[in-house]
């Protein structure tokens, strides 16, 4: 940031994926987000962030290159041999960033100690290279995420598969496997736990339990699905009521104590026991 001149004149937001292994590795570092907030900048997280996109003013660099002594060095013989290009802002950089906004979670002080003792704690007894650990992300993330309402819930966001069985069963060339151990941020051949876990502390199981504080119907539950899913183009509304299914028995599946299904002659109602 020094090297940068970036001090507390600017106005600084930083997104990063943060996965606890990346963190426990040191691929990742804690001490970022002191430097971060420490010039009154926004420190973002987000799990599927991968891209490496740096905004200075009206000057856009977007290429391989981390922010990082090797990725940017003051000497073309020293650090890494990277690429990229330089753009004028437009409103396609803007759209990104307002995505990305819309998609994260700003990190604050009482959610930095959470992650930083999680992250402690792992050290000792985490084995970094675990199937079940490389694409996780710290529960206090994910508790977190799980208040979030400002998300944007499309197609993409409900699981494709009928119930978390299919992902035990590791047919990740089946579209709909595929799909969902990407949704869920899950390594090949998750648990049955890893996918619970998962499942409680996604968008669309908040969606769920947001929309069933009272008992609801099926033909509810659709109507409100369909009027708060975005996106272009929409599915067809028996594709909708294909993914609805699909929801609701992930729901009954994972998380049986606190949703509840009650069946009648011609439909069934649906009632969440959390609070939303």
């Amino acid at each position: 940031m020094q090297r940068l001149q970036i001090d507390k004149d600017c106005e600084l937001e930083l997104f990063t994926r943060w996965r606890l292994s990346d963190l426990v590795s040191g691929g990742s570092d804690l001490s970022a987000y002191k430097e971060v907030s420490s010039l009154g900048g926004k420190f973002h997280i987000n799990p599927r962030l991968h891209a490496k996109v740096f905004i200075f003013d009206d000057k856009v660099f977007c290429g391989s290159a981390n922010l990082t002594a090797s990725g940017l060095p003051t000497n073309d013989l020293a650090g890494n041999i990277e690429a990229g290009v330089e753009l004028s802002m437009s409103d396609d950089v803007e759209n990104l960033v307002a995505s990305l906004r819309r998609g994260s979670l700003i990190l604050n002080g009482r959610l930095f100690d959470q992650i930083s003792n999680e992250v402690m704690q792992s050290a000792e007894a985490f084995n970094l290279y675990s199937i079940e650990s490389h694409s996780k992300m710290p529960n206090a993330f994910e508790s977190a995420m799980f208040g979030k309402r400002q998300q944007t819930l499309t197609g993409y966001d409900l699981p494709w598969t009928e119930s978390p069985g299919e992902l035990l069963l590791g047919s990740n060339e089946l579209a709909s496997v595929a799909h969902d151990i990407e949704l869920f941020y899950l390594g090949k051949n998750p648990s049955r736990a890893s996918i619970f876990s998962a499942f409680l502390h996604s968008s669309c199981y908040s969606w769920l339990i947001r929309n069933t504080q009272e008992p609801i119907n099926f033909g509810g539950l659709t109507k409100k699905l369909h009027a708060d899913l975005r996106g272009d183009p929409l599915p067809y509304r028996s594709h909708i009521k294909s993914l609805l299914e699909n929801l609701l028995s992930w729901a009954i599946e994972c998380d049986p104590k606190n949703f509840r299904q009650t069946r009648y002659r011609r439909t069934a109602s649906y009632q969440s026991l959390r609070k939303s």
